[in-house]
């Protein structure tokens, strides 16, 4: 019911091999990411967007408060651990 992906900059190749579990069981995932200049990888945002396009909403630590909240978007992601949750 949980899947945490933290591959390395190998992300995108385990969502694209996930893509039939995600349809079918739709669940929780929390993906590491961050935007590390390495050549031949997704960057963040594409895999954000690839994980949203299967009817997930993104949510982000606060690191202030300590409370989740929606996801903001950035062009570039230093490092975080996303938490994508289906519709």
């Amino acid at each position: 019911s949980v899947i945490k992906i933290d591959a390395e900059s190998s992300e995108f190749q385990v969502l694209t091999g996930l893509q039939n579990t995600i349809t079918k069981y739709h669940p929780v995932i929390i993906l590491e990411v961050g935007d590390f200049s390495i050549s031949g990888t997704k960057n963040s945002r594409e895999l954000i967007e690839l994980v949203e396009s299967h009817g997930y909403q993104s949510f982000e630590l606060d690191k202030t408060s300590f409370q989740i909240i929606p996801y903001i978007k950035k062009n570039i992601e230093r490092y975080n651990n996303i938490l994508f949750i289906p519709d």
